[in-house]
């Protein structure tokens, strides 16, 4: 090896030296003021869930109906940009609708488990209508809803 080719050696594993206790950043600002281009790193996205296009509303018309008297109304609803606004549909999933800012009306279904009207239309029922209903409602309870059945019949207060 020649004194050049060592003189070269020497002076690279100095650079080397020397680039290892560098800070990354000043090297890259010092590397952009030299006008050399550095290759960018191009990262892979993100894949996220699959889902269809987001509409934005403004109007929000819920047409509810209720699970116990069958009773059927509509309300409708004006959200500002943010707002959001809930519903139940008949398997007693919830759904949140938040309005995104444009311009649009959305009708939802809705589900209500009782409404104000049913004492009224359950009082009107037949006899055979009222023993069906009840029957359904008996096959349907879970425990824990005969438990508070029970204590609110007894006169008891009851916290959830």
């Amino acid at each position: 090896m020649s004194e050049e080719q060592a003189q070269i050696v020497t002076s690279m594993d100095a650079l080397r030296k020397e680039l290892e206790t560098f800070d990354r950043h000043k090297l890259t600002a010092l590397i952009r003021e030299m006008g050399i281009d550095t290759p960018k790193e191009k990262r892979p996205r993100k894949k996220g869930p699959e889902h269809g296009k987001v509409i934005a509303y403004t109007s929000v018309t819920k047409e509810y109906t209720c699970l116990l008297c069958g009773y059927k109304f509509s309300r409708t609803y004006q959200l500002t940009k943010g707002e959001q606004t809930t519903c139940f549909d008949p398997e007693g999933k919830v759904h949140i609708i938040t309005l995104q800012g444009k311009e649009g009306e959305i009708t939802i279904p809705c589900s209500l488990s009782k409404c104000s009207y049913c004492a009224s239309t359950i009082k009107a029922w037949e006899r055979e209508k009222l023993e069906q209903t009840l029957l359904m409602l008996i096959e349907s309870i879970t425990m824990k809803e005969a438990a508070i059945f029970s204590a609110i019949k007894k006169g008891k207060e009851i916290v959830l």
